[in-house]
């Protein structure tokens, strides 16, 4: 359905990006953070079969995976530029501009609109769907990244007393930021093993020893089979009267 892919790329474009940047001797969380985007979008198109959320999601998406391939770019500049392997003839163009924070203030953008917009797709799937925590946990999610932005936006104005109390802002972005991380995989991971259909599973889960095991799991999937055959008589309904 997409949801498998859309967790692999959410997860390359937050917890993998920030490690591969501080591990190697060149900074690859541009790369990956591109990659992500790239399966990102590429989940949000699936999904859009299935919900019109996601339609938008693909937009939001653009800006980011652009800004991303930027970032590439200015990784392997500078990596060529300081070690003296090429002297790339744009080089300090690339560097003015990552100084100057005009893409922090892009990112900034961009990142509000796509958790907006991926929030809302989610939400809105999980209504049609009734799975009603998904819902929930689509609204609190999108409720912690406010503040998160409310802290950025602070930590970008230009006053004194934010200069002095800037470690502060730092500490808070980085945990609140991580909350934000860890809810969003839940979130997706749950709509994963919600709302995914056969397509998502690669084979057949084996039986387990215990009875009550495979009761329980009997039960689960009898239960996510019905939800998407009243999403699929739901869907067609509609289907049905926009032809009419």
């Amino acid at each position: 359905m997409g949801f498998g892919i859309l967790f692999l790329g959410y997860f390359a474009t937050t917890m993998m990006s920030i490690p591969l940047s501080r591990m190697l001797p060149i900074d690859l969380g541009g790369f990956v953070k591109l990659f992500g985007y790239i399966l990102i979008i590429i989940a949000a198109k699936r999904l859009s079969e299935y919900s019109n959320g996601f339609a938008a999601l693909v937009v939001s998406s653009l800006l980011p995976t652009l800004i991303s391939a930027f970032e590439a770019v200015v990784d392997v500049s500078l990596f060529l530029t300081d070690n003296q392997i090429v002297t790339l003839p744009f080089s300090e163009a690339i560097t003015f501009i990552k100084d100057s924070m005009i893409v922090d203030y892009a990112s900034f953008i961009a990142v509000i609109f796509f958790v907006s917009t991926l929030c809302i797709a989610i939400k809105q799937i999980a209504q049609d769907t009734g799975i009603k925590k998904i819902e929930i946990a689509a609204t609190r999610n999108f409720v912690f990244y406010c503040i998160l932005f409310a802290v950025q936006a602070l930590s970008f104005m230009p006053f004194d007393w934010v200069t002095v109390y800037r470690p502060v802002f730092v500490s808070a972005l980085l945990i609140i930021e991580l909350l934000c991380w860890i809810l969003n995989l839940y979130m997706i991971f749950s709509c994963y093993a919600k709302i995914c259909d056969s397509g998502d599973t690669e084979m057949k889960q084996k039986p387990s020893r215990f009875e009550f095991v495979n009761k329980k799991r009997e039960e689960q999937e009898a239960e996510r089979q019905k939800i998407l055959d009243e999403y699929a008589e739901k869907t067609n309904k509609s289907s049905k009267k926009r032809k009419k």
